[in-house]
């Protein structure tokens, strides 16, 4: 016996079930937008790729903690530089008169953000370490400035052996060859292994305009990859790195002139 239920009045008509199929839809829709991206607090991110190298709007690191976002800088480490807000796939960061809307994305150990003007790309701090990554050499090439900036070239191998050939604006001029200690070596390598060096593309500059021009060359199973950029706009990680060989350099060049001074 053929069912008239619905005929009769007792059933769905095709209306009535296309407006409830129609509220569901609705409803998950906006169940989905109340979700957060879900964002550790006090997780450091790491920039790694930004199609807008400009020193003005950089961010090479950010962490979300107590619904604010700190910026890393250089000489000062993390700052607040205000307070957050999610807006379903949408982040609104309030710091200045104006919000600045990002959408964002987490997937995995990367999170991207997009505005109206470019993409950041970032990678998360507690998935850095990578012990396979190795060297046999790394090379650190400076250049000039909007100033006096020492152009020198400093050769670090695996065997802790360490090259120094110092130009322009150096304090110590001339090729120079030294012995890392253990613990020089081993902080190279560490850094080294906690830069995320194999993620970053060689064709972008991180750099500003008038900052003190470095190139970190780094050699490894017959291979060469070079990153270009200044020293404060280096990424986090590689500033990291790169910060620590400068510090190397300078110590280096300090105990050498120590010596030459008369008793």
């Amino acid at each position: 016996m053929r069912n008239f239920a619905i005929h009769q009045g007792y059933g769905t008509s095709s209306s009535q079930l296309i407006f409830i199929l129609l509220s569901i839809f609705l409803f998950s829709v906006a169940c989905r937008s109340d979700q957060k991206p879900s964002i550790k607090e006090g997780v450091i991110w790491h920039e790694i790729y930004t199609d807008y190298t400009s020193s003005f709007g950089y961010i090479n690191a950010i962490k979300f903690e107590d619904d604010s976002i700190y910026e890393f800088d250089a000489l000062k480490g993390f700052m607040a530089i205000g307070t957050y807000e999610f807006r379903g796939d949408s982040l609104d960061i309030n710091y200045g008169t104006e919000p600045w809307v990002v959408a964002i994305q987490v997937s995995g150990d990367s999170l991207k953000l997009t505005d109206s003007v470019g993409e950041y790309l970032y990678i998360q701090d507690g998935l850095r370490y990578n012990p396979s990554l190795s060297f046999s050499k790394i090379v650190l090439e400076t250049g000039g400035c909007y100033g006096e900036c020492a152009e020198f070239t400093a050769v670090f191998t695996k065997t802790g052996a360490f090259n120094y050939d110092g130009r322009e604006f150096s304090t110590l001029k001339g090729k120079h060859s030294y012995e890392l200690t253990p613990e020089q070596l081993l902080s190279i390598d560490s850094l080294y292994k906690r830069s995320f060096y194999d993620r970053f593309d060689e064709n972008i500059y991180y750099g500003s305009a008038d900052g003190w021009e470095m190139e970190l060359i780094v050699q490894k199973n017959g291979e060469t990859k070079r990153i270009r950029g200044t020293y404060y706009s280096f990424p986090y990680p590689l500033f990291l790195l790169v910060d620590n060989l400068v510090s190397i350099v300078d110590r280096k060049i300090s105990e050498s002139k120590n010596k030459d001074q008369p008793d």
